[in-house]
């Protein structure tokens, strides 16, 4: 059993936690079951939104700017590996989350439902099909070209192509959520 409060793992036969001091009623009536919340998971943190609760306290949001430059790396990265060398470079990296750019600065896609990397299949779509739907749309419409901005406003940071597949671009400083480290 953990405490409700500050997540400290508690003993089955406590009453109050050694760490924090709250009750353990408290924790049942919070919780049901009896279980706080389940070993892999952190206490709730003001601010961090709901999905981004059971992932590690380093991974955060991206930034719009930093997003910003990993579009811009993304085409310098495109022309300087005569896009081949892009396309067998993604393919491989799509596995654990990333594009090029995003491996090179420390980014992540992350699935919102499961708070896991986006896995090869969700990259394909988000990258392939979603983007060049929404580039395409951009480019015979002015209006389009506001979905570029759409994170700006958004309050998960997602583009309308991370809307379309459920996911969210992190910061992943530590790799954290590398599917190589499980």
């Amino acid at each position: 059993m953990y405490c409700s409060r500050c997540g400290t793992a508690l003993a089955d036969d406590a009453r109050f936690c050694a760490s924090c001091g709250s009750s353990v009623e408290a924790a049942a009536e919070a919780h049901p079951s009896g279980s706080a919340w389940p070993h892999d998971t952190q206490p709730a943190t003001p601010g961090r939104p709901a999905f981004m609760q059971g992932m590690p306290g380093s991974v955060r949001l991206a930034s719009a700017w930093r997003r910003l430059g990993g579009h811009l790396l993304e085409v310098v990265l495109v022309v300087v590996t005569l896009l081949v060398g892009w396309i067998v470079w993604s393919i491989i990296v799509w596995g654990r989350g990333q594009t090029p750019a995003k491996q090179l600065l420390g980014m992540r896609v992350v699935h919102r439902e499961t708070s896991t990397a986006a896995r090869r299949g969700r990259m394909f779509a988000r990258e392939v099909p979603c983007k060049w739907l929404i580039g395409f749309v951009a480019s015979v419409t002015v209006i389009g070209w506001i979905v570029y901005f759409w994170l700006l406003w958004d309050s998960e940071r997602q583009e309308l192509w991370d809307k379309m597949v459920d996911t969210v671009v992190v910061i992943d400083p530590d790799n954290e959520l590398d599917t190589r480290r499980r």
